[in-house]
């Protein structure tokens, strides 16, 4: 069947979610493989414009194509997704609810792990997910998101964002070398498939008069060829050349951290040398201004030995008795010793 935008763009149209259904569209476009870039530009505007449910329809047939595609060790699918395979995962899953989220996860993974498209591809689409993630959960806890947005938002009045230089640059070259490079490999494939049957008739050349005019053809055919490989090669220069011009930027703004951090640093340090010579003073005043106060004298209680204890009454002036006194001695003082009494406040010192 031959090939034609409105013949894809009815296709696409009519795909329903079956696996029969994506299938089908996934094998036709693989089969119109010259006409990639167009098949997926004309894919990429339908799945803007679909609704939800056939969004994810539309990233199974990209998916069952990609995979096709490495499988048989072509590439043309995978560059002609590349621009494009971000922004429309992103598309979808803004549009989608949560069954679609988790399925286009899934996808993501597979792409990650079978390394489908390049690493940085898959890192964009995995950022943009996030992105759109925490959107969500912006929408469904608004408090919180309105305090990240004040947040925000004050952050970039404070703090002046630069602007990625040569970023715009870079995604044009990108573009342009997308383009040159595709049509340089079919340039390049179909000429030589045109070669390879001339030349095997080679030997009836001269005896062929329809050969000249093949070789004609033939001759055209790659001087045309040749100079869309010139065009793509000098696009990829020019991609180096935007890629070496934002490494520099990237240095020399990295060189502009590294001394304001360093300029920071001193900073700090210079603020905790004036800070530990203002406490330093007040904690030697401390010490001084503290008179040395001996600890007070505490008297020993430590108890006489036994027997030595004497009874001492203030109106008593006779003979003091001793705990050492004999019985014959008790007996010899009765009549001078005077009975103690309670109220005779005695005083008991040992």
């Amino acid at each position: 069947m031959a090939y034609s935008a409105d013949l894809v763009t009815s296709k696409l149209a009519a795909l329903n979610d079956s696996q029969e259904g994506i299938t089908s569209v996934s094998q036709w476009i693989l089969f119109h493989r010259r006409n990639a870039a167009q098949s997926v530009e004309i894919w990429f505007d339908s799945l803007l414009k679909a609704s939800s449910s056939r969004k994810l329809s539309l990233i199974y047939v990209a998916n069952d194509v990609v995979q096709q595609s490495r499988a048989k060790k072509r590439t043309e699918f995978v560059e002609a997704f590349s621009p494009v395979i971000v922004r429309a995962i992103e598309n979808a899953y803004r549009h989608g609810n949560t069954d679609v989220h988790s399925r286009l996860r899934r996808v993501i993974l597979v792409w990650r792990q079978r390394q489908v498209f390049p690493e940085s591809v898959i890192a964009a689409i995995e950022a943009k997910t996030q992105v759109q993630a925490s959107r969500s959960s912006g929408r469904s806890n608004p408090t919180k998101a309105t305090l990240l947005n004040k947040r925000a938002e004050s952050s970039s009045k404070s703090v002046a964002q630069p602007a990625p230089q040569g970023l715009e640059e870079l995604v044009d070259a990108q573009k342009t070398l997308l383009g040159a490079f595709t049509a340089s490999a079919t340039a390049y494939e179909a000429v030589t498939g045109a070669y390879d049957e001339v030349m095997k008739c080679q030997d009836n050349i001269n005896n062929d008069p329809t050969q000249a005019l093949r070789l004609s053809q033939l001759k055209e055919a790659l001087s045309q060829a040749s100079a869309s490989i010139d065009q793509a090669v000098s696009a990829r220069k020019h991609m180096i050349t935007r890629i070496e011009r934002l490494l520099q930027l990237n240095k020399a703004a990295l060189l502009k951290d590294e001394e304001r951090r360093k300029e920071l640093e001193d900073k700090l340090s210079r603020v905790d040398d004036i800070v530990m010579s203002i406490n330093a003073p007040t904690e030697q005043s401390a010490r001084t201004t503290t008179p040395d106060v001996p600890p007070p004298a505490v008297e020993e209680l430590t108890p006489p030995p036994v027997g030595e204890y004497e009874v001492v009454d203030s109106t008593y002036s006779g003979p003091v008795l001793s705990a050492r006194a004999s019985a014959g001695d008790l007996d010899g003082m009765a009549g001078q010793v005077p009975t103690l009494a309670m109220d005779d406040h005695e005083e008991y010192v040992p």
